[in-house]
C-alpha cells in the first residue's frame, strides 16, 4: 500500500473514519492515538477536531496503511500536504497517545505540552483515558 488519497470521508468518532481508498470503501482507525468515546466527556468535541483537520485539508488527505486489527479496520495515518493528522490530534488535546501501540515518542512530549497549557481534554483535570472509560462502561 502506497500513501494513497482517501476521498468520500466520513468521521465516525475521534480516532475512526471510513473512506473511499483505491476504490474500496473501508473503514480506517488512526494509528498510536486513542480518543475519547462519543459518550465520554470531550468525546464529541474530539470529533469534531478530527472533522476540522480533515476540512483543513481542502479534500486532499492521504492514508498511509500499517495494518488491519482485530476488528478488520484498517489502521494506519491521515495526512494532508502539511499535516499529520494523528499527531495534530495529539497535539490539540483532542486524543490521547495510545500507550499501547505507540512507536513514535515525539506524540509523549505532543501530549506533556497540551496537558500542561491545558487544550482540549486537558481542561478537565479529571479526564479518562478512552481504554479505561471502555473497560469501565
Amino acid at each position: 500500500f502506497a500513501n494513497e488519497l482517501l476521498t468520500e470521508i466520513k468521521v465516525t468518532d475521534g480516532d475512526t473514519v471510513k473512506g473511499k481508498y483505491a476504490n474500496e470503501l473501508i473503514k480506517i482507525r488512526l494509528a498510536e492515538i486513542d480518543a475519547p468515546e462519543l459518550k465520554q466527556a470531550f468525546g464529541v468535541e474530539s470529533k469534531s477536531c478530527l472533522k476540522e483537520l480533515i476540512k483543513q485539508s481542502d479534500g486532499k488527505v492521504f492514508f498511509k496503511f500499517k495494518e488491519k486489527d482485530r476488528y478488520k479496520r484498517h489502521v494506519g495515518w491521515l495526512y494532508s500536504e502539511d499535516l499529520d493528522i494523528n499527531l495534530e490530534m495529539v497535539k490539540k488535546g483532542c486524543a490521547w497517545v495510545y500507550d499501547r501501540y505507540v512507536k513514535r515518542k515525539v506524540l509523549f512530549k505532543l501530549q506533556d505540552n497540551a496537558r500542561e497549557s491545558k487544550i482540549g481534554l486537558w481542561k478537565n483535570s479529571e479526564a479518562i483515558a478512552p481504554w479505561k472509560w471502555r473497560r469501565a462502561n
